[in-house]
């Protein structure tokens, strides 16, 4: 679970979604458009986004970002990107920003889905984003460095829509306090029941470890140890 400091990646092995989950297929056909041209509008009038920026259209390596994953809505025939967007993702943390494509290849964006409040529990080190849809929601799976001691940790963020805004779900991470921990995803067992599966920072014990938590059903917190 490696960060690239070299320039922005698409292909960044973080953004793996789990084993078995498909991504659907489409035909590209006439769907490819001229360049500059919008390939959707989900931002509100003129395309422009809420923080009154204008949205473009973008080549998949023209964008900026880095631990990307994919989510496909199928009902919509089109997918969401998201990913670590802030153009120094070693620094103080701006937010999330979503790229929307009907073919994987042309995309709009950026929108911005979470930016953080006054009170968040961060301000630096903003990484790795997971969208999942559950029970008429949507909700993000996201690391950030705490502000109180200095470790990372997988928070829960929840919104009704996949364009956000995002807004803080859990009371911090639900990864373990004491522990410095990336890369939060979500995984629902066959009784139903969801866990969170992560990674323990070889940084932090010399030898990093992939762990798994079970969560509320809620998903706000952890339901026993790792």
């Amino acid at each position: 679970m490696r960060r690239s400091e070299d320039g922005p990646c698409l292909e960044d092995g973080d953004g793996r979604r789990p084993e078995g989950e498909a991504v659907p297929s489409r035909e590209r056909g006439d769907e490819r458009r001229p360049e500059g041209e919008a390939v959707l509008s989900r931002g509100g009038r003129d395309g422009r986004h809420p923080e009154g920026g204008a949205t473009r259209s973008w080549k998949r390596a023209d964008i900026q970002i880095r631990d990307p994953f994919v989510m496909p809505v199928e009902a919509e025939g089109v997918y969401y990107l998201y990913g670590s967007t802030d153009p120094d993702i070693w620094g103080p943390g701006t937010g999330f920003d979503a790229y929307v494509s009907r073919n994987l290849d042309d995309w709009e964006g950026p929108f911005p889905v979470f930016r953080p409040p006054a009170d968040f529990f961060s301000d630096t080190n903003f990484w790795a984003p997971e969208v999942y849809a559950r029970e008429g929601r949507f909700y993000m799976f996201a690391t950030f460095r705490r502000k109180d001691n200095g470790r990372l940790g997988t928070a829960a963020l929840a919104a009704d829509g996949p364009l956000g805004p995002f807004l803080p779900h859990s009371a911090g991470p639900v990864t373990p306090e004491a522990w410095s921990s990336l890369d939060g995803s979500l995984f629902v067992d066959e009784a139903g029941s969801p866990w969170m599966v992560f990674c323990h920072e070889w940084q932090q014990i010399g030898d990093g470890e992939v762990c798994a938590v079970r969560l509320t059903a809620d998903l706000r917190e952890a339901a026993g140890e790792p």
